[in-house]
Order: C-alpha cells, then structure tokens, then sequence
C-alpha cells in the first residue's frame, strides 16, 4: 500500500501486490512519478540538530567523544532564530558531526561546570567521560563575530578519548556509576547481563 508522507492517507487501493492495483511496470512507475511531483519537498534550511535535555545531550556528546555546544536564550521566538543562524554556521563551517547541540531557556544547569562564565549565549561544553559534568571550554556572546571560524578552531580540543566498551563499563562499575534508560529495556538476556535492580 502506498501512504502520504504523514503514513496516515492511503495513496490508492491495497493489494497484495502491485500487479493487483497496476496494469504493468509502466502505469506504475507512472502513477509514482505523479505521486513523487505531488509530494516533492520543499526547499528549506535545516533545523539545527539539537538533543532535547541537557542531561541526554551530556550522555549522548560523551558516548561520541565530542563536544556539546549549548545555547541559552529565554525567549523562544529568540531562541529559535538563534538556533537558526548557529545551524548556518555549522553548515557553512562543516561543523556537523564534530559536536553535539542543545537549546537551554536557562544557564542554571551550567553554573556547576568549571569554566562557567555567566550572561553568555552559547557554551562549548567537554563532557567527562561518563557524562556527569561538564568543563565549560569557552563561551560566547549572541552576536559573536566570526562564531563558525572559532567554533570549528575550538572543537578538537572539546574531544574525549574514548575507552573500548569492556574497559569504560568496567571503569563505570568500579566507579558506582550506572545509567538507567529513559526508554525499558526489553531484552531479558540484556537485563540479566547487566544485573537486577540497576
């Protein structure tokens, strides 16, 4: 069955297969090329790809290695067109997949990093390696000229080397540090793994 991008509207009659809705190979590659003009995208900017919480942002920068990038801005009109220029910079910098993003309304959650400077916009954020605090690298004004030239020039230096798998669990266990999922873990062989109650 054909849907509309929503996968809500059905696009024509089920069938088990094509051949039940089709006359052949030709009307159907017709009916998609119609269906494909209909539903063509849009052009557009690409949002910024921001993790939702500070805490997930944390974790998931750690697990990469890479530095988080945080922008504060109370206002969410403000916040948004913030988001939208620091997403042209990244792109025109090729700053994607060199670090993570998330959009905070406050800088409370900041204030216990080292490194913390207050009134600032955007903060260059190394996270330890299993993602508890953070080191504040440095921060920026809203209008910060050049932003993606010393972005990109910063970043290495917010990288974490990495442990293999084995050595960071066993560090972590050593250490009493677990993380509980915020989505349940299915697997009966993963939970039995990792032990009852953690």
């Amino acid at each position: 069955m054909l849907l509309d991008p929503s996968g809500e509207q059905a696009l024509c009659r089920g069938g088990r297969g094509p051949e039940m809705i089709f006359r052949d190979a030709a009307s159907f590659a017709a009916s998609l090329a119609e269906l494909h003009e209909r539903y063509k995208p849009k052009q557009g900017e690409a949002a910024l790809p921001a993790v939702p919480t500070l805490r997930l942002a944390l974790n998931v920068a750690a697990s990469d290695g890479l530095p988080l990038i945080a922008l504060v801005e109370a206002d969410p009109k403000k916040r948004a067109a913030a988001a939208q220029e620091l997403a042209a910079e990244a792109r025109s910098h090729g700053i994607a997949g060199q670090a993570h993003f998330v959009l905070l309304d406050a800088e409370e959650a900041l204030r216990e990093f080292p490194g913390f400077e207050p009134g600032q916009q955007l903060y260059v954020l190394k996270p330890d390696t299993f993602a508890r605090r953070a080191e504040v690298l440095t921060a920026f004004p809203a209008k910060e000229k050049k932003l993606g030239t010393k972005l990109l020039a910063l970043l290495p230096s917010g990288r974490i080397d990495k442990a293999g798998q084995r050595d960071h669990v066993r560090q972590a266990k050593r250490a009493g540090i677990s993380w509980k999922s915020a989505i349940p873990i299915s697997d009966v062989n993963a939970i039995s793994r990792r032990g009852a109650g953690r």
